[in-house]
């Protein structure tokens, strides 16, 4: 074997592992890749190989994969230059223009709320993750990669937030480049008609780093004060630019001031509050009444607007740009989400409705005592020092929320995720919390459909909570059912493929529960929560796959033939997912490749997939039955939570397990571990197994069939790539 020389060395090694897996022919016992570990620890013992050497070996094989890595983005994402991208959204734009009423319409919903998401993968570190943008946007295929030489810097809540921030800055430059295509085309067909009457809004950003509370002790009320106002500084800041840029002087320094004073709030609620002084002084300092403490963004809107109704048209597409950004993101960088556990919520209202703790929360009277409570809410008014003493995790989230709503932005709304959501009675229980601090038309809540239970009863779960009328007069007033379906956590409880099929039962009766309670004239705001790796849902294939696969043809076709609005959610995760927004250039490629793939889907024709439930069902059923003995498997679980842990570099501020369990003395579980090791873990030991378990067994002596229905259907096709696909990434030796 040759020594010190990385290229030759790699080489010599796979040919050596390619003669190795050949004599797995003679006996499928033989391991080729124990049998190379072998030799290299014999090279070592022999000094024919020095542990520098391994190191540089590492190292080369870590930026051989980072190529690969920008190599796959770029293939994804091609072209990535803004010129290009600008021109294939104004083909896209003549090529789905009918008439400038369905033009407006069109343009005025979201393709996309895409939501850059806490506890994330980040695999690469920073440095790695520019490089690879780098060479995504060069198009150079030996770009330089750095190394992880070193132990690695731990990941903070500040790092994730930053690049977060990051992301959706890139994101937002992207939106505005497009907008100014939208306003051309407007311009040029319906002169009359585009300054007053189009307002476009094709995409909306959110996050909830920050907000997080599912899991985690280490988040106080302040921090989440603390980051909103620090984002309110950094947008309002951008707006004063823009608005500067564009000749409005007297807006501009409104703005400015505003974001100077936002970011003065955000120093004192990032400090020390423990102290009772300090604590009375920042929220003192922030409730009292100023003038630069701007809480809506209506009036600059509507001034902006107005002049553009007088301006020369360059000058009224720049002015309505802006104002469509303001509408978009308000006060902030966008809407954030707030995330509890529904244990939280049910301790909380506990003490409203069983103090003694006798009561199945779950049960017909505690619905009953639910509906009395909430029929006779008065709101009450909160304050900074009621946050401070309140010791109760779900009050406190409520009570920050309100804060926010009073104190810092008034206009945007804010999602309240409700994770492990089993009950329609939790739902409720929320719903009481929110007229109890006189927020109700301001968030909006959203059950996630995550575990086995919640997936397999979510039927029925919508059917109940839709029926309940204090429940339809919210969501009429909110304008929007919401709900969240967990392809992330999924994976410890289903699996992948049964999980996407689950889910997608689940929007079919969320459409059918809507028309049923007569709820059409409310959106389906539908957050279907996935990672970028394929044992979390993020679809190993093209855009269009990513977006078609958490809700497919079928189930987007269920909402359609309704006549039911939808908006559509979607998570970019971690390091992986704001890979897709390093840039401005990149994100702007991300998000023409989004808009694209939105506009060609179309109605699905008859797929055997959903005619044939004869094959279809059993091999679901199949699939979820041998998954289900897996992951009930001590073995499996033992595996995973012992000797798997130690293979992974941390994937986030949060720790691996949650918190709240920290202090538990029984033997570590699949629901104590988080989602994002969980399925790391299953590709480092070599095979993800909630992908790929149980499809032969689930196919048995009907494979003929079950391959005949799986070639000639859309959805078919996609289950059979996800399973090639980790295949392909894998390997039983």
């Amino acid at each position: 074997m040759r020594s010190g020389t990385d290229g030759p060395m790699i080489a010599d090694l796979r040919e050596r592992l390619q003669e190795l897996h050949a004599l797995t022919a003679l006996t499928p016992l033989y391991n080729p890749v124990f049998q190379l570990g072998l030799e290299l620890s014999r090279s070592l013992e022999a000094g024919t190989l020095s542990l520098p050497d391994v190191g540089a070996l590492v190292n080369a094989l870590e930026q051989e994969t980072l190529r690969d890595r920008a190599a796959t983005l770029r293939g994804r994402l091609a072209p990535i230059g803004r010129e290009d991208n600008l021109s294939r959204f104004h083909a896209l734009l003549q090529s789905n223009t009918r008439g400038f009423a369905e033009f407006a319409r069109t343009w005025s919903r979201p393709i996309l709320h895409a939501v850059f998401t806490g506890h994330p993968t980040f695999v690469l570190t920073e440095a790695q993750s520019d490089a690879v943008a780098a060479a995504v946007q060069s198009g150079a295929e030996d770009a330089p990669m750095p190394a992880s030489n070193g132990p690695r810097p731990p990941i903070t809540l500040g790092d994730e937030h930053r690049q977060a921030m990051a992301a959706i800055r890139a994101a937002q430059q992207a939106r505005d480049a497009l907008l100014g295509v939208l306003f051309d085309i407007a311009a040029e067909k319906w002169p009359k008609d585009w300054r007053r009457d189009f307002r476009p809004m094709p995409f909306r950003f959110a996050t909830w780093i920050g907000y997080d509370m599912d899991g985690r002790t280490d988040l106080s009320w302040s921090t989440n004060i603390s980051f909103r106002l620090a984002e309110k500084a950094v947008r309002l800041a951008a707006y004063a630019g823009d608005a500067r840029a564009l000749g409005l002087g007297e807006a501009a320094d409104r703005l400015g001031a505003a974001a100077a004073y936002s970011e003065a709030m955000a120093e004192r609620f990032a400090g020390e509050l423990t102290d009772p002084a300090a604590l009375s002084e920042a929220a003192n300092a922030l409730t009292a009444p100023h003038p630069d403490k701007l809480l809506s963004l209506g009036q600059v809107i509507d001034l902006i607007e107005a002049r553009a109704t007088r301006a020369e048209a360059e000058e009224a597409k720049g002015l309505l740009t802006l104002a469509a950004a303001m509408r978009a993101d308000g006060l902030g960088m966008g809407w954030i989400h707030f995330r509890m556990n529904a244990s939280q919520l049910h301790n909380a209202i506990r003490a409203r409705i069983d103090p003694e703790n006798r009561l199945d929360l779950a049960s017909g009277t505690a619905m009953s005592l639910l509906r009395d409570l909430l029929r006779n809410t008065q709101p009450l008014r909160s304050n900074f020092a009621a946050l401070a003493i309140e010791n109760t995790t779900a009050l406190r989230q409520f009570m920050t929320m309100a804060q926010i709503l009073r104190h810092i932005d008034a206009d945007a709304p804010i999602r309240l995720l409700i994770a492990e959501c089993e009950e329609p009675q939790t739902v409720m229980a929320a719903l009481y919390f929110a007229r109890l601090f006189g927020i109700e038309d301001k968030i909006d809540i959203s059950p996630l459909f995550e575990t086995e239970s919640a997936m397999e009863h979510g039927g029925r779960f919508l059917d109940a909570l839709l029926a309940e009328p204090s429940y339809r007069d919210y969501v009429r007033q909110r304008g929007r059912v919401a709900i969240q379906t967990g392809f992330s956590d999924a994976g410890r409880f289903v699996g992948q493929i049964p999980a996407a099929l689950a889910i997608e039962r689940l929007q079919g009766r969320l459409a059918r529960a809507m028309e049923k309670n007569g709820l059409d004239r409310v959106s389906a705001l539908i957050f279907n929560t996935h990672g970028e790796s394929m044992g979390r849902g993020g679809y190993p294939g093209s855009i269009a796959d990513r977006l078609t696969w958490p809700m497919s043809h079928w189930a987007r076709d269920q909402f359609a033939r309704r006549a039911l609005p939808t908006e559509l959610e979607a998570s970019f995760q971690g390091g992986d997912g704001f890979l897709y927004f390093k840039s401005p250039d990149i994100a702007l490629a991300t998000l023409t490749r989004i808009a694209e793939a939105h506009h060609a889907i179309v109605a699905p024709a008859p797929d055997p997939f959903y005619e044939r439930t004869d094959i279809s069902l059993d091999f679901y059923r199949g699939i979820r039955a041998a998954q289900r003995a897996f992951l009930e498997w001590r073995s499996y679980a033992r595996a995973i939570t012992s000797f798997g842990l130690s293979l992974l570099n941390q994937t986030g501020s949060r720790k691996s397990r949650r918190q709240s369990d920290l202090a538990a003395e029984r033997e570590m579980g699949l629901r104590q571990i988080r989602a994002i090791p969980h399925n790391a873990i299953l590709q480092q030991l070599g095979y993800p197994v909630n992908v790929i378990a149980g499809v032969g067994i689930a196919a048995g002596d009907k494979a003929e069939l079950v391959a005949g229905v799986m070639t000639d259907s859309v959805r078919g096709r996609q289950i059979t790539g996800l399973l090639r696909a980790a295949d392909r990434l894998s390997s039983i030796k």
